[in-house]
């Protein structure tokens, strides 16, 4: 069953003459037409960039070399790239202009009429709208993907959800959520980030810093559900659903959650599982099962980070160890740790209770750690960093982070940064527009003469 946004689902287009709904259709600019002395313009359409014929699609090996990627640029840099439009008419493409304005006409609903000389598979070249009120003419809009369910209009939370998932319908949704100030879309357990370029806070609540203690506190445990449902483990689902059961909005600290929480899960596990030896008969006769049980391996979990430059790979990586260093921090409210379920949780109470001078060194120490992890990044930015031309505070190397956990306690024991394919070159050569690395503009501002 769908569920329905807070405004609901979008009205359907409706011709005002007939009163019938219009269809409506995906945008897609790479069907746009070139201009003519006879047409107007297509917004759509950068300057200078290939032409393309009504009925034949061009190869990549079939374009320009002084333009090699043609389509691409038409496609890609378009504002209206998968925006819902509608028909308005076709277009006689073997008239003149002043008989194609006489014989193409379209029925009251919007859905043109066919020319009964016309074979079908011939290509439909017609005038449509976008939803911004912008008009271009297409080669063939048979080819044209229509929006067909009440969830294309919504932009919901999880594309997976999406009746028909397309790239349209998908990049569409993201559209829709990015105005929205919602940059976080799931596609199951992946999630799908687009740059806001701007401080963001939490859509609905003014002044509340989407990325808070207080929202990490809130997503703390909240992906316990989803790692039991997907590992089978109850026990898992249980604190789900003591923690209230929260269904919360997509975030990165979801996705750090679930990975720790899957950390620690694995080895809640070996005390779960001895109950499910009752239900499977066949897993008690296995002569290796008792033995596997007792050597129960702690299952590491990765996160990747991947995207263009510019994407927000940098920030979506401090964020995420923000997030797990808060989370385990002891000593502060009480809140940290690596939460409930776990074989060492009534030890911690009660070194809670009655701290004394040895726990409060531990405690310092840990919180120390953590402090060190965080502070790493300026200094590996500073090195590994530099301006490009589409970002400002672009990585030039690849990044390998290991943090080690107390599976007892859930502390942070431990990490290393490992860093691979440095751009060297940078350092002696730079195109226009674009800087060298951080470090040595740091040291030509704050470095006395003496250094220098």
């Amino acid at each position: 069953m769908m569920t329905p946004s807070a405004k609901g689902p979008k009205a359907r287009t409706v011709d005002l003459v007939t009163g019938k709904a219009k269809v409506e259709y995906f945008f897609d600019p790479s069907l746009v037409l070139p201009p003519d002395n006879d047409s107007f313009d297509t917004p759509a359409k950068p300057s200078g960039s290939l032409p393309r014929t009504p009925s034949i699609k061009r190869k990549p090996s079939e374009l320009s070399s002084e333009h090699p990627s043609a389509d691409d640029g038409v496609l890609f840099s378009s504002k209206h790239l998968f925006m819902p439009c509608t028909v308005v008419k076709d277009i006689d493409s073997t008239a003149s202009a002043s008989t194609s304005s006489a014989s193409s006409a379209a029925s009251g609903d919007g859905t043109p009429k066919k020319d009964h000389k016309s074979s079908s598979d011939d290509p439909v070249p017609a005038l449509v709208k976008t939803s911004d009120g912008q008009l271009h003419k297409i080669s063939d809009r048979r080819k044209l993907t229509p929006l067909t369910s009440p969830e294309d209009y919504l932009g919901i939370p999880d594309v997976l959800h999406l009746p028909n998932v397309t790239e349209a319908s998908l990049l569409h949704a993201l559209r829709l959520r990015y105005h929205l100030d919602e940059i976080y879309t799931s596609a199951g357990p992946i999630l799908m980030s687009v740059n806001p370029y701007k401080p963001m806070t939490v859509p609905g609540t003014p002044g509340e810093d989407l990325y808070s203690e207080d929202r990490m506190m809130m997503y703390r445990g909240s992906t316990a559900n989803f790692v039991g449902a997907t590992s089978g483990n109850g026990a898992l689902a249980a604190m789900a659903v003591a923690a209230g059961g929260k269904t919360l909005p997509c975030h990165l600290f979801q996705v750090a959650d679930r990975a720790y929480t899957s950390l620690l899960s694995s080895v809640v596990a070996e005390e779960v599982e001895p109950h499910l030896e009752e239900e499977d008969p066949m897993v008690m006769m296995e002569k290796d099962h008792e033995q596997k049980r007792r050597n129960h391996v702690v299952r590491n979990q990765s996160v990747i980070i991947s995207g263009e430059s510019g994407a927000g790979k940098t920030e979506a990586t401090k964020k995420i160890m923000q997030y797990l260093a808060r989370i385990t921090a002891k000593g502060k409210d009480g809140a940290g740790g690596g939460g409930g379920g776990r074989r060492a949780s009534a030890k911690e109470k009660a070194e809670t209770s009655s701290p004394d001078d040895a726990d409060d060194a531990i405690r310092a120490n840990a919180t120390s750690l953590e402090d060190r992890v965080l502070s790493s990044n300026p200094l590996l930015e500073s090195f590994g960093n530099a301006r490009t031309l589409k970002n400002d505070n672009s990585s030039r190397f690849g990044k390998f982070i290991k943090i080690s956990f107390n599976t007892d306690t859930g502390t942070i024991v431990g990490a290393s940064i490992s860093n691979y394919l440095l751009e060297k070159t940078r350092i002696t050569t730079q195109i226009e527009g674009e800087r060298n690395y951080h470090i040595f503009y740091q040291l030509f501002s704050g470095a006395d003469e003496q250094v220098l």
